[in-house]
């Protein structure tokens, strides 16, 4: 049995490329890595980004981080389908480590914690001002039931 690794593969499209066109180039490269025997984790667009230095007379291009899962075989697959494509200016292909793996998911639970509590705070807030709202609401009701008492003296009753 072949073991099972993960790899992100970051890659650089040229920014000429219209938004269908880049679509085509990401699918293209998912399709492949699907083919290569890949399971596809993650496939994020960054977004067109000023480069550090020139890349094929390009200073801008658009990045796209594909992560996969897989045999050891599906970075060479990709790096060949990566060569054929002219619409790709650069790539970096990385074995996940571990270390990252684990970090990731402590991140992952820490985030996962953090949105239960924030439920659990805004459910409690929420239970509050329904209670708030039934309590004003049974006042409100109660004052009006009770009889008007003008305890006032009159100014008749004032001047004599």
């Amino acid at each position: 049995m072949a073991v099972v690794r993960e790899f992100e593969t970051l890659y650089i499209v040229v920014p000429e490329c219209n938004e269908e066109e880049q679509k085509k180039v990401i699918n293209n490269l998912n399709e492949a890595a699907l083919k290569a025997g890949a399971e596809i984790i993650k496939s994020d667009v960054w977004g067109k980004r000023k480069l550090a230095y020139l890349i094929k007379k390009r200073s801008e291009g658009v990045y796209v981080l594909l992560r996969t899962k897989g045999p050891a075989g599906i970075p060479k697959e990709l790096d060949v389908h990566i060569k054929r494509t002219p619409e790709i200016l650069r790539h970096l292909t990385t074995t996940v480590t571990k270390q990252q793996l684990s970090e990731e998911a402590r991140l992952r639970d820490i985030a996962n914690r953090r949105a239960e509590d924030a439920r659990l705070a805004a459910e409690a807030a929420a239970k509050r001002e329904a209670e708030a709202a039934a309590e004003a609401l049974a006042a409100d009701a109660q004052a009006a039931a009770e009889p008007v008492i003008d305890n006032q003296p009159t100014e008749q009753a004032v001047g004599e």
